[in-house]
């Protein structure tokens, strides 16, 4: 069954009953505006009329009665002061037409007020009043003013007095009552204004008005008429003159509306129109009132179903009665929100699904449109960078990710949208001290959504590790190079310094015997020895950079050590330097060391702090003291990262001086043999340093500013201090009756070696190795007194042998 649409049978009804209250109101306004014509017709004749009556209503011919009468007057003449005075007064309390009567004389001078004046008068001689009444010798009248006793509008009248000769001796002088001279204006249903003979307005409804020029006056002189209309676009002007001794006044002015609509409101049309129309609307509304009972009623129910989807997304179904066709639909209805209830469950679900999906996602997810405005952003996201959901309304990408008001250049936004395609790269967050690897790609949901997915992946850790590594690396490297250097150092020094003393025990040797050789050859061997002595110096700082330098080990007090090298020290430095010892006294600082190589550093690094001063004046501190060092703490010296360094308590001594400093560039390579800033200089002094200290197992931590200082920190494990003191027997007596063994795995220092003990009157077993010298001991261990061992040899080296030694024979030396 198919049945009309019942919106179209609402619209019918409505339709129908404007279209009647349109034709009504055509037929009653068309009637009303011919009523209306006549009407305007007969009330322009009936205000005129008025108007000619107003103007006849004043009380202008008996104030000019009084003004001529007065001029007249016997004591006047003969000039009664007092009963002009008196006569005054009495006329202005009788007639009630007056603010004041004055009386001057020809020259202007006030002579009578019948009201006391405050301030007095000026001479009004320059007034139009009184120059008129002297030249026309007749009553006069002046130019609308404001009363200064009252603040009223006024027109200033004047009357002559004549003597027998027909001259002017006094002026009579009236300020007439405005409102009483001439007829009141307010009575009048429309606008009513009166106007002086120029055409300014003296009298209006409205007082702003008063005091300026009516605006249609020209038209009212053009017509030259005593009186008249005059038809204006939305209104008629009625106007009438007043005449004063066969002269122009005053014109009395009314103003009244041409329009149709104030006449029809006027004869209560509207009135009549709207009773009809309620009865017309009362009609309707019956009309209405069954179609909505009826029909509209069970369609709104229907419609109120949808809004409430609309409004709050629930479907629900119609559970009312309902008649005919309105039943059919009603079922249908039914039967298809239980159909859109089950779908909307299912999409609600999947929805809630990929949802919850997407916020569980760890990395920080982003929706970008095209206009680069976030409209999505998983939980991660707005965790990480600390935004609420409600504040991503209308914010770009760039604002969050860049802190910036517009697109970064290289941007990649847009032309992945071009291009659909992918793009990644990695970003630096300053305020978050993060980096994160950020993957753009093209995004689109039909219809409705196209831009791009940013993913972001935390990266820091990575980033560090690989700034860490690179900076270990680069560290390695350096130590590497130093340690070959070193190496190579080492074991030029070791070979060179074998031969050294090969060459320097020949020497001693000879001079031993110098009795049997000539002056000359000996002065030859002195020679050669001071030239070794100094090669051998030279291999010492080389073994000491090598970290093979270490002869003598004993135990150290730091402080005490360089009160005994102070004076050595202040040897070394510019005259020029201020030398500051700062000790801590408060516990013994010890370590174990070579005192020699220690004395090298601590001179070494005083020299340079003098010549850092560069010949001025300056400052030099030696610091001591005790810390404990963790690992961090040693990472972060010379070389800390490729060192296995024990943590604990280390004692130190630091060299301060406030000189010339240094760049980073030179702090570089400060520790690179030969690598020199002065102008002559081998330059191991500082790679010899570092040598030491590794061979000490300690650190060294510099610090150093352009044109401000530097200072050097070299700290070395602590040691407990002994109780007892070892007392080494002195071997360098008589060696007549004493059997040495000598192991070196150079054939040169053991001839030598070899020759001058037997020189001395000694016996000699040679070993050359580790091993063979062992078992040689092993073989005699009561013949054998002394041991020379040799710390670097192959196979086994010094120290393992001086263990096994010591193992065999305790008491050897």
């Amino acid at each position: 069954m198919t049945f009309k649409n019942n919106l179209s049978i609402k619209k019918l009804i409505i339709l129908n009953q404007l279209a009647f209250l349109f034709i009504f109101s055509i037929i009653t306004f068309f009637i009303a505006i011919k009523d209306a014509k006549l009407i305007l017709t007969k009330n322009r004749i009936e205000y005129l009329h008025n108007l000619k009556l107003l103007t006849q209503e004043t009380n202008l011919k008996t104030l000019e009665g009084i003004l001529n009468t007065l001029s007249l007057l016997p004591s006047l003449h003969k000039f009664d002061k007092k009963l002009v005075e008196k006569q005054f007064i009495g006329i202005m309390e009788k007639t009630n037409l007056f603010h004041n009567i004055l009386l001057f004389d020809n020259k202007g001078n006030l002579i009578i007020s019948a009201k006391p004046v405050a301030g007095g008068l000026k001479p009004p001689t320059d007034r139009l009043y009184f120059k008129r009444v002297l030249e026309q010798k007749t009553l006069s009248w002046g130019e609308f003013a404001i009363s200064r006793s009252t603040g009223k509008p006024v027109i200033h009248f004047a009357a002559p007095v004549l003597n027998k000769k027909n001259e002017v001796t006094f002026v009579i002088v009236a300020t007439p009552v405005m409102e009483n001279i001439i007829a009141k204006i307010s009575t009048t249903p429309y606008k009513s204004i009166i106007l002086d003979e120029r055409g300014v307005i003296v009298q209006s409804k409205e007082d702003k008005e008063i005091g300026s020029v009516y605006g249609h006056y020209k038209k009212i002189k053009e017509m030259n008429t005593n009186e008249g209309i005059i038809k204006m676009e939305s209104h008629h002007v009625v106007f009438s003159n007043i005449y004063i001794n066969g002269k122009i006044f005053s014109t009395l002015v009314a103003e009244f509306p041409y329009s149709i609509l104030s006449i029809l409101y006027e004869e209560g049309f509207f009135t009549k129109f709207l009773f009809y129309l309620t009865l017309i609307l009362i009609f309707s509304y019956h009309t209405y009132f069954i179609y909505k009972k009826l029909i509209l009623k069970p369609l709104n129910h229907i419609e109120s179903h949808f809004i409430s989807f609309l409004d709050r997304e629930i479907l629900e179904p119609i559970d009312r009665m309902f008649f005919g066709e309105l039943d059919i639909f009603k079922r249908t209805y039914n039967k298809f929100i239980d159909f859109i209830n089950r779908k909307n469950k299912e999409i609600g679900e999947e929805k809630n699904f990929w949802h919850t999906l997407f916020n569980e996602i760890p990395q920080p997810i982003l929706l970008v449109n095209r206009d680069y405005e976030v409209t999505f952003a998983n939980y991660a996201f707005l965790h990480t960078f600390q935004i609420k959901e409600e504040d991503l309304k209308r914010t770009h990408c760039y604002e969050i990710t860049h802190k910036t008001k517009n697109p970064i250049d290289f941007c990649p936004h847009r032309e992945i949208l071009e291009k659909n395609a992918s793009f990644t790269y990695e970003l630096y967050f300053p305020d978050k001290d993060k980096w994160y690897y950020i993957t753009y790609s093209y995004f689109t949901y039909p219809n409705k959504f196209e831009g791009t997915l940013h993913i972001f992946k935390d990266i820091t850790d990575l980033k560090k590790a690989e700034e860490k590594r690179l900076a270990i690396e680069k560290q390695l490297l350096h130590t590497q190079k130093l340690e070959s250097l070193g190496i190579l150092a080492g074991g030029i020094a070791h070979d060179f310094n074998n031969l050294l003393m090969g060459i320097l025990g020949n020497a001693e040797l000879a001079l031993m015997m110098q009795n049997k050789l000539p002056p000359s050859v000996i002065q030859n061997i002195e020679t050669i020895k001071k030239i070794s002595e100094k090669a051998a110096h030279l291999t010492r700082q080389m073994l000491a950079y090598s970290g093979k330098g270490k002869f003598i080990i004993k135990e150290i007090e730091i402080n005490s050590f360089i009160r005994e090298i102070f004076d050595l020290i202040k040897v070394s430095i510019s005259k020029k330097a201020s030398f500051i010892l700062n000790l801590y006294e408060k516990e013994p600082l010890v370590i174990i060391g070579d005192p020699g190589q220690i004395e090298q550093v601590i001179l070494n690094l005083v020299i340079n702090a003098s010549e850092a001063l560069e010949e001025k004046e300056g400052l030099i501190t030696i610091t001591t003291g005790k810390q404990y060092c963790d690992s961090k703490y040693l990472e972060n010296t010379v070389d800390g990262y490729t060192r296995n360094l024990r943590e604990g308590y280390y004692v130190y001594f630091e060299v301060t001086d406030n000189g010339c400093g240094m760049d980073k560039e030179t702090m570089q390579r400060i520790f690179e043999p030969f690598f020199t800033t002065k102008f002559t200089g081998r330059g191991l002094g500082l790679s010899a340093i570092l040598g030491i200290v590794r061979g000490h197992n300690g650190v060294i931590k510099v610090y150093s500013e352009k044109g401000k200082g530097t200072s050097f920190k070299i700290l070395l494990p602590s040691a407990k201090p002994s109780l007892d003191n070892i007392n080494f027997r002195n071997i360098k007596g008589d060696f007549k009756g004493k059997t040495f063994l000598v192991i070196d795995d150079e054939e040169v220092v053991r001839i030598v070696t070899k020759n001058m003990i037997e020189f001395l009157g000694g016996k000699v077993f040679e070993a050359s190795n580790g091993i063979e010298g062992i078992e040689i001991l092993k073989n005699n261990p009561y013949k054998i007194d002394i041991v020379i061992l040799d710390l670097t040899m192959p196979k086994l080296s010094g120290e393992e042998v001086f263990r096994e030694i010591k193992k065999i024979k305790n008491d050897v030396f």
